[in-house]
């Protein structure tokens, strides 16, 4: 889940029974009241949307959210796509983006900056190995930029592998 200017956007997860979801839900109200959100299903209204998945990770910027990876109801998923949540449109970023992405992951860490910029770091790639692995990418640019900001030298101060 992310948070807009007055808005908690879900996308996905796991169910209690173990069922995967790729249903897509928007909680908005006054968050400084005493009074609960109300939630609204876009998973109609979301036009594009990516497959069902858990374990993923998902970033704020201003109106649009992006998601990358997570588990799928088979495998891991190395893709990445964009919600504008004014339009409630997706756009599929895995093949119109430049640079080094990440590979497949589940369980990361994902976070906005501004309205163009998110993070990546960490999870567990496909061969189930904690990743200290960070990347940016800039989706202001057209096509969208990933870099891979990893040190180089292993014995840069950095974090360490994690995951979840």
């Amino acid at each position: 889940a992310v948070t807009g200017r007055s808005t908690v956007t879900l996308f996905g997860g796991e169910g209690t029974s173990g069922e995967i979801y790729g249903d897509l839900w928007e909680a908005s109200g006054d968050q400084a009241g005493p009074y609960p959100p109300v939630w609204t299903d876009l998973g109609t209204a979301a036009r594009g949307p990516p497959l069902a998945r858990k374990e993923s990770a998902a970033a704020g910027l201003l109106t649009r959210l992006v998601l990358f990876g997570g588990r799928g109801a088979e495998y891991l998923l190395d893709d990445c796509f964009v919600l504008d949540t004014i339009t409630r449109r997706w756009t599929d970023l895995t093949e119109f983006s430049t640079g080094p992405s990440p590979s497949a992951r589940r369980l990361h860490a994902m976070a906005g900056v501004g309205s163009a910029t998110a993070y990546l770091f960490g999870g567990l790639t496909v061969l189930g190995e904690a990743s200290a692995e960070l990347f940016r990418v800039d989706i202001g640019k057209e096509p969208a930029l990933w870099q891979d900001l990893t040190p180089a030298a292993s014995g840069a101060a950095r974090p360490s592998a994690r995951y979840g």
